[in-house]
């Protein structure tokens, strides 16, 4: 039996500064997290060992600076992406309404097939909340879009965003035949035009 292909995943995290990237990034990865926010200066990559369908895969996490003068760095990665989680803070009307610009981006230089799920962050602040969930949820619908909203500071299970966004992209991308598990069958030949199609 021919050795088992290592597939790798690439997802990268987008939204303004602040919105909480690299505290989701760092509570997934089970690192501390401290009340001190320090920006991502241009791309940070973190790589984790995942199971998919009873197969290992590497999944690389790219985490991008927010910030304007970087942009022009974070999108050179927007084109190797297999899936985005595309952030913005409940707290933050601004980052909100800038999540067009993103999906602008996003279609201007990802490629065509690219898993995109929406992130509304920080939902442990209700108390300062300025977007409705169902808001975030009519947007994401709106755009085909996966909604989650969570605290990356508190949540457990953040895992699993991780685990479903990979579960979609190996669909998309057909990596693993339907009735074929015992083994790796690549199949990129076939791809959709018009993104992932993200069960809601």
């Amino acid at each position: 039996m021919s050795k088992k292909q290592i597939i790798e995943i690439k997802v990268i995290l987008l939204g303004d500064s602040t919105v909480g990237k690299t505290c989701l990034l760092m509570k997934y990865m089970k690192k501390e997290i401290n009340d001190f926010h320090v920006s991502t200066i241009g791309i940070e990559k973190h790589s984790d060992s995942i199971e998919i369908f009873n197969h290992k895969l590497t999944l690389t996490i790219v985490d991008t600076s927010g910030q304007e003068r970087y942009r022009s760095i974070t999108k050179n990665y927007y084109v190797h992406a297999d899936g985005i989680l595309l952030l913005y803070d409940i707290t933050n009307r601004v980052s909100f309404n800038h999540i067009a610009d993103w999906l602008k981006e996003i279609k201007e230089k990802a490629k065509e097939n690219v898993c995109i799920y929406l992130i509304g962050n920080k939902n442990d602040l209700e108390d300062e909340r300025e977007i409705q969930k169902e808001e975030g949820e009519n947007f994401a619908q709106s755009n085909n879009l996966k909604f989650y909203e969570i605290s990356s500071k508190f949540d457990k299970n953040l895992r699993s965003i991780f685990i479903d966004i990979s579960e979609n992209i190996c669909k998309e991308n057909k990596i693993f035949e339907k009735e074929e598990i015992s083994g790796v069958i690549l199949n990129n030949s076939e791809k959709k035009k018009k993104g992932c199609l993200c069960p809601k």
